[in-house]
């Protein structure tokens, strides 16, 4: 038998596809993933070029590191754009809590000068809470709307017979009042109305007050003087 026929075997070891490679084609996809997927993309480029011919997959590592690269690039562009109307629901939010914890003690500061007077009137004048019966003058601000004249509306001449009728509240520029306002309720509670529901009560508070012959004046409460 003729010995040039005869077939060695082939002892190289086959290449193998780097894991690395692939994920760094993979991780990007997902754009929340790019960093990672950059780092498997490094990491395999490295492996292939050290590993003497068994891993293969370098065009993938290759690919890998530029799709990581190309979207965190567009994460950092897409991000903030989707961020600020969050952050700016949750200021928004968090400064409308605080309004409602000024009226709030407000108030308190109400009802413990009408009994201090010893009968069923508030007081007429806002201004005659502080020092008091308010101490603390910066209630008097709206966080909501701190660069306005008057912060807080007060509706001077009512008692609080009647626990819905509005008492107090949030003094919003014309360009914001599609948002809504805080109203403080005669009986202590404050909720969140929007524009057609707040001109709703308002009258109803003024129409309720009329009917029990009570002369009621909307007093803007100047917060300038306590900045």
């Amino acid at each position: 038998m003729d010995a040039t026929n005869i077939a060695m075997p082939d002892d190289t070891p086959k290449s193998k596809l780097s894991g690395w490679a692939v994920a760094s084609v993979i991780l990007p996809l997902t754009c929340v993933f790019a960093f990672f997927g950059l780092i498997c993309g490094i990491v395999g480029f490295v492996r292939i070029n050290g590993s003497e011919g068994r891993l293969h997959g370098k065009g993938l590592a290759i690919a890998g590191i530029t799709l990581s690269s190309f979207a965190m690039l567009l994460s950092l562009a897409v991000l903030p754009a989707l961020l600020l109307p969050v952050l700016g629901r949750a200021r928004e939010s968090a400064k409308r809590v605080a309004s409602a914890a000024n009226m709030r003690m407000i108030h308190e500061a109400l009802l413990a000068s009408q009994l201090d007077a010893g009968d069923n009137k508030l007081p007429a004048d806002p201004y005659t809470l502080y020092p008091k019966f308010l101490p603390d003058s910066r209630v008097f601000r709206c966080q909501r709307y701190p660069n306005e004249p008057a912060g807080y509306v007060y509706v001077s001449g009512l008692n609080t017979s009647d626990s819905q009728a509005i008492l107090l509240y949030e003094n919003v520029p014309t360009t914001s009042r599609s948002y809504g306002r805080n109203v403080l309720r005669a009986g202590g509670t404050v909720e969140f109305l929007q524009e057609a529901e707040f001109q709703r009560d308002l009258e109803r508070t003024k129409s309720n007050a009329a009917a029990a012959n009570l002369r009621v004046k909307e007093i803007p409460i100047d917060q300038t003087k306590f900045r």
